[in-house]
């Protein structure tokens, strides 16, 4: 069995996962319809889509989705897709883009990705169809269907997108528009991921290079480039460098945008966990506690934004073997998570591995098994068989099995048929 380790938050708060709505709206494309007919469309239906669109733009588009606001928009969830039908007779690329990702958002936030997928996909096929492959929302339409495939752990079909994206968003603004940072940015992530750190790294020192030419040094936009490169430092244990960016985005944030602000309780979280991963704990724990503060104050104690603070901060406790408050803060973030994101959703997914983990090393097998089977049931019905988390996760679930086998402790395992077949395969390979 191959113990790969746990599956911890991605804690990387800004690099720029959002919804991209860019560009000018465009009123300048000429529907070609009979006179009468279109008049009708445009009289009702073509007005209510718009309603709808620009509905979609306010309350979903960009937004963190919560379970509160999920059952605020499922209503009229209907209506929206029901406006689609005249989608092809709107004027304007931008209400096009927002009808048709406010629908994917929606099921994206509720970790509902292959619901997401097909309006992500007409939303690239319409804009393409009806304002062309070179039009801005048309690049916005390919970044978003690739933040989607980026999430389903599906990196190939991202990596495309992006590239398309960012294409097109040179030929129409140039090299050196600040909106190419940020695909650059979102690129840069993709190869992160992959292991390609060469590659992310100049595409974020591209970003950064721009922001601070044509925005400036201490603009809000040039942190999050800071923060991103800091990210792959603090992945590829460049501590010292990425300490200094973290350092300088922090300043930035505190700034320009104030003490109190979510995106200063961001950096206040990466520097925590840069200062946990060099073995610093006493200067980790302030700093995932202020951060913890202005969550709970910006947010509220209850939303999914303070929920992965407390999961940063429980692994914090973990690590220092402080396993009652670890147990309590992971506890804490997963009741919040299962009931603004639901079960299904990743982060509610790696909380349950979280406290898999950490009962393990408390020696709970029982505790462990439970919370990784249901990590693993509800994994199941979110990523493809071949996304990472899951085999993570079934990296640390064998690991469990393989320890309890050591320990002389599989009674306490139960019967459940995932882990009596892989507890028979060890034992096999034991010879047992």
């Amino acid at each position: 069995m191959n113990f790969l380790g746990r599956r911890r938050n991605a804690r990387r708060a800004n690099h720029e996962y959002t919804s991209d709505v860019i560009g000018d709206a465009d009123n300048s494309r000429v529907v070609g319809l009979d006179q009468d007919w279109g008049n009708i469309l445009t009289g009702y239906e073509v007005a209510m889509a718009e309603v709808f669109a620009r509905q979609a733009a306010d309350c979903i588009v960009g937004k963190v989705l919560t379970l509160t606001d999920i059952a605020i928009i499922q209503p009229d969830i209907e209506h929206f897709i029901a406006a689609t039908q005249y989608a092809e007779f709107l004027e304007d690329s931008q209400d096009l883009l927002c009808l048709f990702t406010g629908i994917a958002d929606f099921y994206e936030a509720q970790g509902f990705y292959g619901d997401a997928e097909p309006w992500y996909q007409q939303c690239c096929n319409r804009l393409e169809k009806c304002f062309g492959v070179h039009h801005l929302d048309t690049a916005a339409s390919f970044n978003n269907l690739a933040l989607l495939y980026h999430s389903m752990g599906n990196y190939a079909d991202a990596e495309s997108l992006y590239q398309r994206s960012l294409e097109i968003k040179k030929n129409q603004l140039g090299i050196s528009h600040p909106d190419i940072a940020k695909s650059l940015n979102n690129l840069g992530n993709i190869y992160e991921l992959m292991g390609r750190y060469v590659e992310a790294e100049s595409l974020y020192q591209q970003a950064l290079k721009i922001r601070e030419e044509h925005l400036r040094s201490n603009h809000p936009d040039t942190a999050n480039s800071l923060n991103s490169l800091g990210n792959l430092y603090s992945l590829t244990d460049r501590h010292t460098d990425a300490e200094l960016l973290y350092q300088r985005a922090l300043k930035i944030r505190e700034m320009q945008l104030g003490d109190d602000h979510p995106d200063t309780a961001n950096s206040l979280n990466n520097l925590a966990n840069l200062y946990e991963a060099m073995g610093r704990y006493t200067k980790a724990e302030p700093l995932y506690r202020r951060s913890l503060r202005i969550s709970e104050e910006k947010f509220g104690v209850d939303h999914p934004n303070t929920a992965t603070i407390l999961n940063n901060l429980a692994a914090l406790y973990e690590i220092m073997g402080i396993y009652t408050n670890a147990e309590s803060l992971y506890l804490r973030s997963l009741k919040i998570r299962e009931k603004q994101l639901g079960i299904n959703h990743p982060h509610t997914i790696i909380t349950l591995n979280n406290l898999g983990y950490l009962y393990y090393v408390m020696n709970r097998y029982a505790d462990a098994e439970s919370f990784y089977l249901r990590a693993l049931e509800n994994l199941a019905n979110t990523f493809p068989d071949d996304h990472p988390y899951i085999q993570s996760m079934w990296g640390n679930f064998g690991g469990l099995i393989e320890h309890a086998v050591q320990q002389g402790q599989t009674a306490t395992l139960s019967d459940h048929p995932t882990t009596q077949a892989i507890l028979q395969e060890i034992q096999n390979d034991r010879g047992q």
